[in-house]
């Protein structure tokens, strides 16, 4: 799986990219919403979306469409594209056919066909897919661009929240017509299909952003701080303040997932709370601040617990000599590495080793 997605990864996408989910079991999360990995599919991202996976294992293959098409800032969104990467009620994806199977793996080992613009292959293929499996209900192909030419305003004046009037004028079309269009099509009503689009924007501010929820509230066209916590718990079931707190826990978490991660891989060689800070980068306070917030430890103390650790499983095995596993551990002496024993476990490693196996007899 790309490590650029496990469940200790969220961040939002600053390209457009396709996520290829080719196989596996598991749960995965894409702006906030969960959906359970049914079958091989595609999902097609956008700048400011996050995806991740929660639970289980998914084989993962991400292709970014700026690499594919050479600039930096490929945009995608023609007419087709858009039903492909502007997601109106959930993510945008499509499930992979034998066909579509084989231009993801043509990609994948770089054997796309030079004379071609591989990109456009994939584009195409794709929306093709989307339109035979599209999950709008029984609505034509001129209502289907209504709904896409709604989404595209909605995205664009959602802090202003006009009323219906103002989209069935631009839409060029009657308001009862456009109520029966996004009922029919999408079961939802545009007053429902504002708030899930500032819904969005609420939660994406609270949890990457450090603006305060008054501040939130003012950005998002609300003139009542109270009024917007109200909305905000109405639809998701969280006031903005346990919201940001359940996410940042999670965030909290990552941090000393990265750190123990980070301790995993130097401790025989670093031993400083000032080197991982350095790679955290962070001060020796405030990492050790954070720490001690997070989880209500020390830095040094998960440091010497590693390295306890891995001593004592070197330890139970008699034939391992005490002096190899102190060059082992990194300690420049034996002597040294008795006395970090000692000191953490208020016994030498001689002593330490000799009772062990003697219990074990």
């Amino acid at each position: 799986m790309n490590s650029l997605f496990n469940n200790r990864a969220i961040k939002p996408l600053e390209e457009y990219m396709v996520v290829w989910l080719k196989g596996g079991t598991g749960i995965y999360e894409v702006d906030f919403q969960t959906y359970t990995f049914e079958h091989e599919q595609a999902l097609f991202l956008s700048p400011n979306q996050y995806f991740r996976v929660l639970h289980g294992e998914l084989d993962v293959f991400t292709i970014s469409l700026s690499s594919l098409l050479n600039t930096p800032d490929s945009t995608p969104h023609d007419q087709q594209a858009r039903v492909l990467f502007d997601h109106v009620i959930e993510v945008g994806s499509v499930k992979i056919t034998p066909y579509a199977s084989d231009v993801f793996n043509q990609l994948k080992s770089n054997k796309a066909d030079s004379r071609k613009n591989p990109s456009t292959d994939l584009i195409k293929r794709s929306v093709e897919l989307w339109l035979a499996q599209q999950p709008f209900g029984k609505i034509s192909p001129d209502e289907l661009d209504v709904v896409f030419d709604l989404k595209g305003l909605i995205d664009r004046y959602f802090k202003k929240q006009p009323d219906t009037n103002f989209y069935a004028d631009n839409l060029k079309i009657k308001q009862r017509e456009l109520y029966k269009i996004t009922k029919t099509g999408l079961d939802r009503t545009l007053p429902q299909l504002q708030a899930q689009r500032v819904l969005l924007e609420a939660e994406r501010n609270l949890f990457f952003t450090t603006k305060s929820s008054k501040e939130i509230t003012y950005d998002l066209g609300f003139n009542d701080p109270a009024y917007f916590n109200r909305f905000f718990k109405q639809n998701t079931g969280l006031t903005t303040m346990e919201f940001r707190q359940r996410y940042h826990e999670f965030k909290d978490q990552i941090f000393v997932n990265d750190l123990l991660e980070l301790i995993e891989m130097n401790y025989k060689d670093h031993r400083s709370v000032s080197f991982y800070a350095s790679k955290l980068h962070l001060s020796p306070k405030s990492l050790s601040a954070k720490v001690k917030k997070s989880i209500d430890k020390n830095v040094s103390d998960l440091i010497s617990s590693k390295v306890v650790a891995e001593a004592h499983k070197r330890l139970l095995d008699p034939d391992i000599k005490i002096s190899s596993i102190a060059y082992e551990l990194g300690f420049d002496t034996p002597s040294q590495f008795s006395h970090f024993f000692k000191r953490n476990k208020s016994v030498y490693p001689s002593k330490y080793r000799s009772a062990h196996l003697q219990a074990a007899h």
